[in-house]
């Protein structure tokens, strides 16, 4: 019933607050002849007691903004007369306005951009699964500027290793790309070249083979529990 009550209170003093603040005057004015009749019975002349009445009450105009801030959804009032005041401000100033909503446009579309960007680069998981187990194994070479493993040695760690399930490698080079018009040189990714279970030891090949460069290695799940 209180919620029903201070929901109907909030919507007269939003929609009907012509209303509400005439009701609100009414009952101060009626107060102040009430005190004003008491004075004047007990012989204080008229003109004095209404002052006295008056005086007594605090003043009208700041018993009215104590009352309307006690109200229900002031805040909300309060929040419409900002907006109110806002707009004409920028009405006068059309200057002011379209710099103002440029550089709110300029400062949403930097904050997606960014946003979009570091959640593709940085918090978007991986297209596989169980993509948190995927781990990217080089060898880097400062002179040269390489980043890249040879492909003897990828074959020996493919053969080897025990500490990963599968490997797998590809490399980038370019190639000309040709149809029924100009051909053309493109830059590409070899498919992958996928190894056999590390438990099981691949064949060797030809060191002649293309050489795969950044091979991708799934570590394997821990068969024994930590010692504690």
């Amino acid at each position: 019933m209180a919620i029903w009550s201070r929901g109907e209170s909030l919507l007269r003093n939003l929609f009907r607050r012509e209303k509400v603040e005439r009701q609100l005057d009414e009952e101060l004015q009626a107060y102040v002849a009430l005190v004003a009749d008491e004075k004047e019975a007990r012989g204080i002349p008229s003109g004095e007691a209404r002052r006295e009445a008056l005086i007594e009450l605090g003043g009208v105009t700041q018993v009215k903004q104590s009352v309307r801030e006690s109200r229900a959804g002031s805040n909300l009032e309060s929040v419409g007369q900002d907006i109110r005041f806002g707009w004409r401000m920028l009405r006068r100033s059309p200057a002011f306005t379209l710099a103002a909503v440029i550089s709110l446009g300029l400062g949403m579309g930097a904050t997606t951009a960014i946003f979009s960007a570091v959640y593709s680069l940085l918090i978007r998981p991986l297209a596989y699964p169980d993509a948190q187990r995927l781990v990217w194994i080089s060898n880097f070479w400062p002179k040269v500027h390489m980043d890249t493993v040879l492909s003897p040695d990828f074959v020996e760690a493919r053969s080897q290793t025990r500490s990963f399930e599968q490997l797998s490698a590809y490399t980038i080079g370019d190639e000309n790309l040709t149809d029924a018009g100009e051909p053309a040189r493109v830059s590409c990714t070899f498919p992958p070249v996928r190894a056999r279970s590390a438990t099981t030891p691949a064949a060797p090949t030809s060191a002649t083979a293309p050489a795969p460069s950044f091979p991708a290695a799934t570590p394997t799940r821990p068969s024994a529990s930590p010692a504690r």
